[in-house]
């Protein structure tokens, strides 16, 4: 992670005009930054810089500058009917847990904070809906790296004052959910969680078969990807839920990461072999040093992660609009950091494999991921994963391609979380599109 500014810089150079030094001093630099101080490791740690193309400062020579955003307003349409097959099995064992939605009751919404128990673990999730008995349609929000399900709070009222049924679930290892030691964390695993949560929860226990619109934002746009490819399944012959039959139908993405930790930059394809390992190296030195030391990791996530700390580094992701960085947002951030499990599987997010790109999951699975519509949100001042790095360089390539007409990107004023930073402008792009899905 880090805030190397070439990355946003409007003076764009071609991949050959970048020497080795060049690209080693930059690498360098990034990462003398990030170690300045405690402070910003803290930030690094508790996962305010997700996934971060921010080293990709070496641009593909026919990058196109996206359209700048036009605003636009939400509408509805009338829900497609249900279909007669039934799309679900078992559900798995479950606990349904009461919280205090008063605010949510007042504005009209109905809200149950669950527990669901997802191969022994208790996860986290959440479903709104209109209590005006409205039904357009789920939908599933994925968070990013190091966040919980609270920071969708306006999407979840967009969405359900439109009449979708929207689910939020807190990813194993994150939020409020179990962050258990033992298991080997993963974009895959994550991805299997979400193929399992559609299939017990919104297929089964929701009654839900007419298909779910997944919107993730950071590693959870490329979770959705995977859960949608079926890129989690060890057997071949085997087939997940969400990648048969059409059942997703549609994947919205909000400042798509380019991996689970910044290994993934690495994997990004205007590096030459050489600048690709030199990457590697610098990695895993930094790793062995932060991430891979439990005792320095759990130091600091007790003793220097502060509510003023997280609320600054906040504030500086929220380009747009920090004033939106309030206590409730904080303490979504903070909570989980200090909670038991936090350090083991924080330190395991950064150090472990990446995993595919979104470039190489669409090359992968091409028949699986090209019918699906997929709409992009990107806030222009990003510096965590920016437009002009090599995902969102890919996107824009992929909408002005004829081909892939299901697909479109939207430049809105804000940072890694437009959603909640420029809630008006980024709500009202997804809401424009789930009208035509």
């Amino acid at each position: 992670a880090s805030f190397h500014e070439q990355s946003t810089s409007p003076f764009l150079l071609p991949s050959h005009s970048v020497s080795i030094v060049d690209c080693r001093l930059s690498i360098v630099d990034c990462h003398q930054q990030a170690t300045m101080s405690l402070a910003l490791v803290a930030f690094v740690v508790i996962g305010l810089c997700a996934p971060n193309p921010a080293l990709s400062f070496v641009q593909r020579p026919n990058f196109i500058t996206p359209l700048q955003h036009q605003h636009f307003y939400s509408t509805t349409r009338t829900a497609k009917p249900l279909s007669s097959t039934s799309l679900f099995t078992s559900v798995k064992a479950d606990s349904t847990v009461q919280t205090d939605v008063s605010e949510l009751q007042k504005l009209g919404f109905k809200q149950e904070a669950n527990k669901w128990i997802w191969e022994g673990y208790e996860i986290h999730n959440e479903v709104t809906k209109s209590n005006d008995g409205k039904d357009l349609g789920p939908v599933l929000l994925i968070h990013g790296f190091g966040c919980s399900t609270r920071y969708w709070r306006e999407t979840v009222k967009t969405l359900a004052n439109s009449g979708y049924t929207v689910y939020a679930i807190d990813l194993l290892g994150l939020g409020q959910s179990a962050k258990p030691s033992e298991v080997y964390y993963s974009i895959n695993l994550w991805a299997r969680m979400i193929d399992d949560y559609v299939q017990d929860i919104i297929a089964g226990k929701g009654g839900h078969d007419e298909g779910v619109v997944l919107i993730g934002n950071s590693i959870g746009s490329i979770i959705a990807l995977a859960a949608a490819a079926g890129d989690h399944l060890d057997d071949p012959e085997s087939t997940g839920f969400l990648c048969e039959d059409e059942r997703v139908r549609g994947i919205c993405m909000f400042n798509a990461a380019v991996g689970l930790n910044s290994r993934g930059v690495a994997n990004e394809p205007q590096w030459n072999p050489f600048q690709r390992a030199l990457i590697r190296f610098t990695l895993s030195i930094f790793d062995i040093l932060i991430f891979k030391n439990r005792l320095l990791l759990e130091y600091i996530l007790n003793e220097v992660v502060t509510e003023d700390l997280l609320s600054s580094s906040l504030r500086a992701l929220y380009k747009h609009n920090p004033d939106r960085v309030d206590d409730e947002l904080v303490q979504s951030f903070l909570q989980p950091a200090k909670q038991e499990g936090a350090v083991d599987a924080l330190g395991q997010i950064y150090t472990n494999d990446p995993g595919a790109t979104p470039m190489e999951l669409h090359e992968m699975y091409p028949e699986k991921l090209d019918r699906i519509p997929l709409k992009l949100v990107w806030g222009d001042q990003d510096e965590v994963a920016p437009v002009t790095g090599g995902v969102g360089s890919y996107y824009i390539d992929r909408a002005n391609d004829i081909k892939y007409s299901n697909c479109n990107i939207e430049v809105v004023k804000a940072g890694h979380v437009p959603f909640d930073d420029n809630p008006e402008d980024s709500n009202g792009a997804l809401m424009k599109w789930l009208a035509e899905v």
